[in-house]
């Protein structure tokens, strides 16, 4: 297809502002794009943290935010550069947008989705749309991601239907669905204050039991929709418990042909081990020799004899309910019974439930040092996460949902095979008894037979090294997946 500009509005990107995984995938995609000729630049929120990382010599591009309700204020675009992996790749051209007081109380990337000042969101897409209408470059594209940004698209919507004049006339939007969770409900006045008519509560689809959900007017606003697999695109279509009370809408869009899944891709360079030659013809033995030496050292800091036959298995991530730690929990000393379990978890509330399943893991572990260790210093941090995959042979993910998932992705280009409930992107990137195994979602019992299932292939050595093969050379890379975004971005076009 021809070379597009595409902009990319998001909350978050690997490399400057990350907290989650939409931030991996804005890099990658970006990068992705760049690669094949388009011009891509990503828009991101003028971040407290980030003021450390502009050079004196930025150039600054000054707009008028136009919020309503007395709110607009000035606005600017500060330019800053993401070199690219390679010496003879493009930089990537990310704009810093401060569209509202509110992040720059934002000190760390932890705070990106911080609770307070919702509406800052808002101003953001408005700064957003306001400094492309006034800018030089106009994208043909403008992707966006989650709530957080999905103000944009209703804006470009009302540019197209009443502003014959604005250079954003032709622009197109995209929405894309990483989290459904999250759909960034506020009170009906915030239409008026993204600088609409108090009219465009209903007519541009925001009302949602009393309250503006902007989420639903950007999925219903977007020229295209789509999530990051193609199982949660069915999931959330099908009912509350994946559609979160959106599932109408969504199905609506899938039936008018706007609602598609494409698989999240995995930056390949980053994720690999050093030097590693994928394709060599010995690389699962190779693979292996590189997994026991990186073991041994740190399996001996914790008690654990290296030389024990008993596999680790491994839960990294985000402690989160949805992530079904339940389920982890109440089944950590069965599985302990066959294995040792690795626990790396963060963003942990300790007045929530999950903060109380979180202590009594932490009192598990202590009552079985010899099979379970929770947040060892030397894998808690998330820089450490290529190490951890590098000393286990299984990746536990009990997902009650799950949009896309990465790590089942990642863990595999280190030997790494994931065990995974059937739900969203897991079903669709591990194949049961070929590059992982496969369990019913929400079933603990399900979980901890594939765990068993998993240690009995593991001791069947010619088995085990086959499966791993066929992990390691799983084609996950964003070239994979790019086709399926051009004709994405060229449906939208036609809009």
């Amino acid at each position: 297809m021809n070379k597009l500009r595409i902009a990319i509005a998001a909350a978050e990107c690997a490399d400057l502002a990350a907290k989650g995984g939409v931030a991996e995938w804005v890099l990658g995609l970006a990068r992705e794009e760049l690669a094949r000729g388009h011009d891509v630049r990503v828009l991101l929120p003028r971040y407290e943290f980030l003021e450390s990382l502009l050079p004196a010599d930025a150039r600054a591009h000054d707009f008028t935010v136009r919020l309503g309700l007395g709110a607009a204020r000035p606005g600017t675009a500060v330019e800053l550069y993401l070199p690219g992996v390679t010496p003879d790749a493009p930089a990537l051209t990310v704009y810093l947008i401060d569209g509202h007081d509110g992040f720059a109380a934002c000190r760390s990337a932890a705070e990106i989705y911080a609770a307070h000042s919702p509406e800052r969101w808002v101003g953001f897409g408005r700064a957003v749309v306001d400094f492309l209408d006034g800018h030089e470059w106009v994208p043909d594209i403008l992707h966006c991601q989650d709530a957080h940004t999905a103000i944009i698209p209703v804006l470009l919507k009302q540019i197209r239907a009443a502003d014959a004049r604005s250079p954003l006339k032709r622009t197109r939007s995209v929405q894309t669905i990483h989290n459904l969770l999250e759909q960034l409900k506020l009170a009906p006045s915030i239409v008026e204050y993204a600088g609409m008519a108090a009219s465009a509560f209903q007519e541009m689809h925001f009302e949602y039991w009393g309250e503006a959900n902007c989420l639903k007017a950007g999925i219903r606003a977007a020229d295209e929709v789509s999530t990051v697999s193609r199982r949660y695109a069915e999931e959330i279509c099908s009912s509350r418990d994946f559609g979160f009370g959106l599932e109408g809408d969504l199905a609506l869009l899938r039936d008018r042909g706007r609602l598609r899944g494409i698989i999240n891709g995995i930056d390949e360079s980053r994720w690999s081990v050093n030097g590693f030659d994928y394709q060599q013809e010995h690389a699962v033995d190779e693979m292996l020799r590189i997994k026991r030496e990186a073991r041994a050292s740190l399996l001996a800091d914790w008690g654990w004899e290296d030389h024990d036959a008993l596999p680790v298995v491994s839960v990294r991530g985000r402690w989160d309910e949805g992530k079904g730690i339940r389920h982890i929990v109440e089944h950590a000393e069965e599985i302990a019974q066959s294995a040792r379990l690795l626990v790396c978890a963060w963003s942990v509330n300790a007045a929530s439930a999950a903060g109380q399943m979180w202590a009594r893991l932490g009192q598990i572990a202590a009552a079985h040092p010899d099979r379970i260790v929770v947040n060892p210093p030397a894998l808690a941090a998330v820089d450490d996460t290529a190490t951890h995959y590098l000393v286990s042979e299984l990746l536990l993910m009990p997902s009650l949902y799950e949009p896309c998932g990465l790590a089942q992705q990642e863990c595999m280009r280190y030997g790494v095979l994931p065990v995974v409930s059937r739900t969203g992107g897991f079903a669709d990137t591990v194949r049961d008894g070929e590059s992982g195994f496969v369990f019913d979602r929400d079933d603990g019992d399900a979980m901890v037979r594939a765990v068993q299932r998993a240690v009995v292939t593991l001791a069947d050595t010619n088995r085990w090294k086959g499966m791993v093969e066929i992990a390691i050379r799983q084609k996950n890379g964003w070239a994979q997946r790019f086709a399926e975004y051009e004709a994405l971005y060229k449906s939208a076009l036609c809009r």
